[in-house]
């Protein structure tokens, strides 16, 4: 009998149980256990003579209730409960751990309060060595929405996007999932001064993304192929509304200190922004879980 793998849940007690869900559908189909994570964050002590702050203790015991009343509701899954920074105790857990999949909620924040908070699952995304599922919170029940069983994967012209194919081939087979590949060209302004040379470039660029996707349609044995124009995050988006996908995989490339904060990442802004879950595949995912060739 093949050995059972792991869905890891990261939760706070606060958020709604979107997250979850997803991994409980998932975990039949993928032939995995759940377990269950929270994390205490670092809080302020109880002042011994003014009273204000929190008892960690309670805490504790709180988080610790609450996991087991939400692993019974599974039929008893496995629950942990650490304490510390949220991102570095669930990095720490996943390598431990070592789990098929994460799945976790995001909140979706954006602008100051992005920047500021951060995203303890933007950064779990990025840092993983396991493929992390992210599914926004309070998008209006959209973990929920019924959809069609079809996998997107929007793709760059790189290595990171097959990588992410072949974790979203796994997912399909697994589900028994239609598997639709998207590219979109980055839109640029006319200039005048170039005329007919640049829209022959733009001809060589669009009929270079067919190629591409067609090449790894068929390396896959199939797929639908979709070529967009304009802001690659926005068109993934736009796609991911009109198509009603079951999930969504992405690679991402991991950026880290001020090169995020200034470019950002189209896998980050799709990941806050879009009403369906997204698997991303960071760089140390891709490494540590290629597919092994038969």
């Amino acid at each position: 009998m093949a050995t059972r793998s792991t869905i890891l849940v990261p939760m706070s007690a606060e958020e709604p149980e979107d997250a979850l869900d997803v991994a409980r559908d998932l975990a039949t189909p993928l032939r995995a256990d759940l377990c269950l994570l929270h994390v205490v964050p670092p809080i302020l002590p109880v002042h011994p003579e003014i009273g204000l702050g929190y008892d960690p203790g309670e805490l504790v015991g709180d988080a610790r209730a609450l996991l087991a009343r939400r692993a019974a509701a599974c039929g008893g899954a496995r629950w942990l409960v650490r304490e510390g920074d949220p991102g570095t105790r669930v990095l720490a857990t996943i390598a431990g751990l070592r789990p098929r999949l994460v799945v976790m909620g995001t909140h979706g924040r954006r602008g100051l309060g992005r920047l500021v908070l951060g995203s303890v699952a933007e950064r779990v995304a990025r840092e993983s060595a396991t493929p992390v599922m992210t599914v926004r919170l309070g998008a209006a029940g959209a973990a929920r929405t019924p959809r069609r069983n079809i996998i997107l994967v929007p793709m760059d012209l790189d290595a990171r996007s097959a990588d992410a194919l072949g974790h979203a081939r796994h997912l399909a087979r697994a589900l028994g999932a239609e598997i639709c590949l998207l590219h979109v060209n980055a839109s640029i302004t006319p200039d005048p001064e170039l005329g007919a040379v640049q829209a022959d470039w733009l001809r060589t660029a669009a009929l270079d993304a067919e190629r591409f996707l067609t090449r790894h349609a068929r390396a896959i044995g199939g797929a639908r192929t979709l070529l967009r124009e304009g802001d690659p995050a926005s068109q993934i988006l736009a796609a991911i509304e009109e198509l009603r996908p079951r999930f969504t995989v992405m690679g991402t490339r991991g950026r880290h200190g001020i090169e995020r904060v200034v470019l950002g990442s189209v896998t980050e802004r799709v990941t806050r922004e879009a009403s369906a879950p997204v698997l991303s595949v960071s760089d140390r995912a891709a490494a540590a879980m290629k597919p092994k060739a038969a």
